[in-house]
């Protein structure tokens, strides 16, 4: 497949999952749907075709150097044993979603540490289990675990 079919197809199916995430997001946190969606979305995203990095440069909008340096910081990811090299368009998706959030508030420097920081953020959000702890606090429910001090 040459560079410009590579590029439609996986541009293609970016939105395809963007579009599920946002009907995904639409719906309350606790819905049955939202968590069925979700996972649709990530089967989708781990049967997705792998891109060259000069497709994910043009997706994201940034160089094949900048693709280079932010596969070794673990931002995106390498396909391994690729030739020529390709990223996962899991890990694409991922990026340009939070590459276009930050553009959108005006964020156009040091977008590998505010790319990585907003990624990991996205990764401990995604834990059930702190979900769960944040949402019982939005609820009041805080349990005291602070040691008590005896006089």
């Amino acid at each position: 497949m040459n560079a410009t079919k590579e590029l439609d197809t996986a541009e293609a199916f970016a939105r395809e999952v963007d579009e599920i995430e946002e009907i995904e997001t639409s719906l309350p946190s606790n819905a049955e749907t939202r968590r069925r969606l979700q996972q649709v979305r990530w089967r989708l995203l781990e049967w997705a075709p792998s891109v060259r990095l000069s497709v994910a440069a043009e997706m994201l909008d940034l160089s094949v150097p900048t693709i280079r340096a932010w596969i070794s910081r673990g931002i995106l990811e390498e396909l391994p044993g690729s030739s020529p090299r390709r990223v996962t368009l899991r890990s694409l998706s991922e990026v340009r979603r939070a590459l276009r959030d930050l553009r959108a508030l005006g964020q156009d420097r040091n977008l590998l540490e505010a790319v990585l920081a907003r990624i990991e953020d996205e990764r401990e959000l995604a834990d059930p289990e702190l979900r769960q702890s944040l949402e019982e606090m939005r609820r009041g429910e805080l349990i005291d675990v602070t040691p008590s001090r005896q006089a």
